[in-house]
């Protein structure tokens, strides 16, 4: 069994000096944050993809340091009800896939995502229970319309590259 660390709480040090303190915390695996809502200071999958000594000097930080990525850590809602952050989460998750599958790493952990309870819904709604009636409506409406659609198209993308995903049950964030 290996002990890593989630990069993102090292957000204040750069990539090198994240790896560094994973280390030096006798840590051996890290996963960047790429995209979604932990962000990117640590990896910009759509910079890293454009230059190959990018890539490379990026993993060298890692190994120079005895860790292993263990994954990218893509956490974001790509099934937002609001366009312009579905759109964004779904960009950065498709260049996650991308970059995983030209560094090597197999997962991409992520939230499965929540969309709002019906299409002209303006922020997501996790409904918990499937009555009164209009509740079990607007789950059916979710799964068959947002989730199975979306997810599939993103498991044919990783199956192609190679990379699993990995999904975190956040509250709030996950059906």
């Amino acid at each position: 069994m290996k002990l890593g660390v989630m990069a993102a709480c090292f957000g204040d040090k750069s990539w090198e000096n994240a790896c560094k303190a994973a280390s030096d915390a006798g840590l051996k695996a890290i996963e960047p944050g790429c995209g979604g809502f932990v962000g990117k200071s640590h990896c910009n999958p759509a910079e890293l993809i454009k230059d190959k000594n990018a890539i490379k000097k990026f993993r060298e930080a890692a190994e120079k340091n005895g860790l292993e990525i263990s994954a990218l850590s893509c956490h974001g809602n790509a099934i937002h009800p609001q366009k312009s952050i579905s759109d964004e989460h779904t960009t950065d998750l498709a260049t996650a896939i991308e970059l995983a599958s030209k560094i090597g790493v197999k997962v991409i952990n992520d939230f499965a995502g929540c969309p709002g309870a019906g299409e002209d819904a303006k922020y997501p709604n996790w409904i918990t229970c499937p009555w009164p009636t209009y509740f079990g409506d607007s789950v059916k409406w979710q799964w068959e319309k947002k989730v199975i659609p979306f997810w599939k198209e993103m498991v044919k993308k990783a199956k192609k590259a190679g990379v699993k995903f990995g999904f975190e049950m956040h509250p709030g964030d996950d059906l």
